[in-house]
């Protein structure tokens, strides 16, 4: 390598930056602004020493001596260079070219992970978008809605009129009605499909209740607790429990009186501080022969026990009282979020204790 080489090596020589970056997590934006200008700026300095090497190349490869007499004032002058000089400004120039290298190669690291920082924060920004995107969807379609329901009763007039409501997933409704009996059942119709809207329509998501097959519909999509149906009195709580599971038609991963055990254990089938008050038999008494709380334990695991969409329970705790009431409630409240189902629970009662103890209350008296 010429003298001029070795000059251009020693003194001016630019060293290739290594590139610095900063990632804030709260301002994303920035930080991979900040990558790329890293980035840039480096790509440039190692094409500005590219060309300087080539320009150097060139004006050796021109330069010659000449044979006439005006080449000879113009002929380079060769000097020899001693062994050791030679070795010496050899050592120097691997020294330097060794520089040179290290910082290229962590310039090229630097970029190469200040690349895959700013890739990985793109796709953490894709996936939020999109989950966020998901979730707006699923906001948009409530669990169960009414929408501008009217019910034209027989003898004239309407019973509801344009009723708007929505019930979503993980939540809990107290629904106030006011003391009339017909306008009471027909909204529990409305709510379970069991009454047909003269106007409006009542939607599960995106689906009518009309379009759903009806053994689903009452089988596990609605769970209804009725007061005049929650239990068969000819049957056991187990035997009451174990026969909805049997008429839902669905599959179930246990047998199914395991299942009602269960599911009568959680809701505290039996227990009682006062031993009188203990079913005779535990699980296989006989409906009838059950203390009015026991038989709201079984209602409610009888209710649950397809694992339904939505709970609808109408007065639930209607001849209880003081803590059994608070008790039951506490039961129903329970089953909106279990291992494995989130759901909505509706309660339609008379009673403002009991609206008032759930996470929303719709009063519409």
């Amino acid at each position: 390598m010429t003298d001029h080489e070795n000059a251009m090596h020693d003194d001016d020589a630019v060293e290739t930056p290594a590139v610095q970056y900063t990632i804030e997590y709260d301002d994303v934006v920035e930080a991979v602004d900040a990558t790329a200008d890293a980035m840039t700026d480096a790509v440039e300095t190692a094409e500005t020493l590219a060309d300087a090497d080539d320009a150097d190349a060139t004006a050796d490869a021109d330069t010659t001596v000449g044979d006439g007499p005006d080449d000879d004032a113009a002929a380079v002058e060769v000097t020899e260079v001693p062994a050791e000089t030679a070795a010496e400004d050899s050592a120097d120039t691997e020294a330097d070219g060794g520089t040179d290298t290290a910082a290229s190669v962590a310039a090229a690291t630097d970029v190469a992970t200040a690349s895959r920082v700013a890739s990985s924060l793109d796709q953490e920004l894709v996936e939020e978008e999109d989950t966020a995107a998901r979730d707006a969807v699923f906001r948009s379609y409530p669990l169960l809605a009414l929408q501008h329901v009217t019910l034209a009763a027989r003898g004239g007039g309407n019973l509801w009129e344009d009723l708007s409501l929505t019930f979503e997933e993980g939540r809990s409704y107290g629904v106030l009605v006011d003391g009339d009996d017909r306008r009471h059942a027909a909204l529990v119709g409305l709510l379970t499909g069991l009454v047909t809207p003269s106007q409006g329509m009542a939607v599960m998501k995106t689906t009518n209740l009309l379009e759903i097959d009806p053994l689903a519909l009452r089988g596990h999509r609605i769970g209804v607790m009725l007061p005049q149906l929650a239990l068969r009195d000819d049957l056991t709580a187990l035997q009451n429990v174990t026969n909805a599971m049997e008429a839902s038609n669905r599959n179930f991963l246990k047998p199914m009186p395991t299942i009602a055990r269960e599911l009568l254990d959680a809701t505290h089938f039996g227990e009682h501080d006062d031993e009188a008050a203990k079913p005779a038999h535990g699980v296989d008494t006989l409906g009838a022969d059950l203390g009015p709380v026991d038989w709201h334990r079984a209602a409610i695991a009888r209710t649950v026990c397809t694992d339904p969409e939505v709970v609808v329970a109408d007065e639930p705790a209607a001849d209880l009282s003081g803590e059994d009431v608070d008790e039951i409630v506490s039961l129903l409240q329970a089953q909106v979020t279990t291992p494995d189902r989130r759901r909505a629970v509706i309660v339609v009662t008379t009673d403002e204790h009991v609206a008032g103890s759930f996470d929303e209350l719709v009063d519409l008296r």
